[in-house]
């Protein structure tokens, strides 16, 4: 099951997840279409915590979304999608032109999507290993003649590595600097203020691991408490959903975010969440600028006029 799109009566289908039901708790993307195909071997979700999949489930039939782009499971979003549940698989059809198709028409494809999916390629496993090492090598390779040199180059390496619309890094050591990177995302607030907001935002996130948020319509939209960026339209985040952003990821720079942390989003321009893939790359590309400051930048430098 390859290629960009499949047709179905005329209408292509632009996504296509086949999810297999491993356990109770977890469905793992073994292939499919599109962002399905791109993204196979690096979604695992539990069916519970997903109100669509497991609406579909519980049911045993076809459940629809079409309107607004909305977060169908796990990091992908959609307009308008499909999912069913077939065998010991679901399978999720997203695109503009699901909406079109019959239920019996999306019933047929789903079962036939079933029935021929196998494991991940070795190709795809491999494609992937070579991504999550492009990435390293991309910051090892980053121009170190200031810090502030380092800092701009490292924020827009990991918005590239991620395909995200915005990107920031927060350092705390060796000392506090705060840069951003933007990649068809305009803040709507001045520099100081979106400093301070990405300042309050690493505050509460734990040193130890990375922190995803797949739909930042749930998270809270206002900003409040001792320096947060609450001056702004009436306290609303800077960095919230109300603002375009509909995802976000937060990487601790080094195993326990004592040197800072590398924060990127995703847009309402290109919706989508951070796949295992992702998860995988922000951690690399956050462990070694923790060996690229440490190494060079273990003391105050100069820093760029």
């Amino acid at each position: 099951m390859h290629g960009t799109t499949h047709q179905i009566g005329g209408e292509s289908i632009e996504d296509v997840f086949a999810l297999r039901r491993v356990s109770d708790e977890q469905l793992v993307n073994l292939a499919g279409v599109g962002r399905g195909e791109g993204w196979a071997g690096n979604i695992s979700i539990d069916p519970e915590r997903e109100s669509l999949i497991a609406e579909a489930m519980s049911s045993h039939r076809l459940v629809r979304h079409s309107g607004e782009s909305t977060r169908i499971f796990g990091p992908y979003w959609a307009s308008d999608a499909a999912i069913l549940p077939v065998g010991d698989f679901v399978v999720v059809m997203g695109g503009q032109t699901v909406s079109a198709l019959s239920d019996d028409a999306l019933t047929e494809w789903a079962a036939d999507v079933a029935w021929s999916v196998g494991d991940v390629s070795a190709e795809k496993r491999l494609a992937d290993e070579l991504e999550l090492t492009k990435a390293a090598l991309a910051v090892a390779s980053l121009p170190v003649g200031t810090l502030d040199e380092f800092l701009e180059t490292l924020a827009e390496a990991a918005v590239q590595a991620l395909s995200c619309e915005f990107g920031a890094i927060v350092l705390i050591e060796p000392e506090q600097r705060v840069v951003t990177a933007l990649n068809g995302w305009q803040p709507a607030v001045e520099p100081e203020v979106l400093t301070q907001a990405l300042l309050s935002l690493v505050e509460d996130v734990p040193m130890e691991s990375m922190t995803i948020n797949q739909d930042l319509r749930h998270a809270a939209d206002t900003a409040s408490g001792p320096g947060a960026p609450g001056t702004v339209e009436l306290g609303v985040d800077p960095l919230g959903f109300q603002q375009g952003l509909v995802s976000r990821c937060i990487v601790p720079i080094g195993q326990t975010g004592g040197r800072g942390y590398i924060v990127v989003a995703h847009s309402l321009a290109s919706p989508r969440g951070f796949t295992t893939l992702c998860s995988r790359v922000a951690e690399s590309i956050g462990e070694q600028a923790s060996r690229v400051l440490g190494d060079r930048f273990t003391a105050p430098v100069p820093t760029s006029s």
